[in-house]
């Protein structure tokens, strides 16, 4: 969400950015306009295309300084795990940020989540339990070195998906898919 525009931003797991304005009626959301898309791109000016595309986490920084125009979009992938900050037409402002805290995490199942924290900062969230980690436990980290474990949801198959803060602390959203087991959506509060 960025409050400066009153925008709701979107990224897909294709490499598209997606902007679009909230409508409201009698305090309800009740629909989206769609206002543009952009296609992410490597500093060459190129499409991601593939692995290199598959776009995570979305976080705003500059989203409400009171200024408009210089919001930038951090964005996480998760098959080629990396973070990069890109302006909202897709290209890249830096060169992309490889954690350590995400070089043991399996193939398609890294930097799924991603929140800002008022005294730690940017905060990542693996989706699924790294190599070499307890079956029930994941990893969030920040891009400074600091980490805490993170112990799954009980459901079968669940990982996390996303995080938000809310005011000291995280909401963490997970998601356990493992068929023939069903479909569970837990939404936890973390205290880090």
């Amino acid at each position: 969400w960025e409050h400066d525009a009153g925008l709701l931003h979107l990224v897909s797991d294709r490499g598209w950015l997606h902007r679009a304005r909230p409508r409201f009626e009698a305090g309800h959301l009740n629909g989206l306009s769609p206002i543009d898309s952009h296609r992410l791109r490597d500093a060459d000016g190129d499409p991601l295309e593939g692995s290199a595309a598959d776009a995570e986490s979305l976080s705003l920084r500059h989203a409400a300084n009171g200024k408009l125009g210089d919001t930038e979009y951090w964005i996480s992938f998760e098959r080629d795990h990396r973070l990069q900050r890109f302006r909202p037409d897709g290209t890249p402002l830096a060169p992309p940020v490889r954690p350590e805290a995400a070089a043991d995490a399996a193939a398609n199942k890294g930097m799924e989540a991603m929140t800002r924290h008022p005294e730690h900062g940017l905060i990542l969230g693996l989706e699924s339990p790294p190599r070499g980690a307890a079956s029930k436990e994941t990893r969030l980290f920040t891009l400074e070195g600091q980490q805490w474990r993170y112990p799954l949801a009980t459901p079968t198959g669940s990982a996390l998906t996303e995080l938000t803060r809310d005011g000291d602390d995280l909401l963490a959203l997970e998601r356990a898919f493992a068929p023939p087991a069903p479909l569970v959506i837990s939404l936890r509060r973390v205290r880090l």
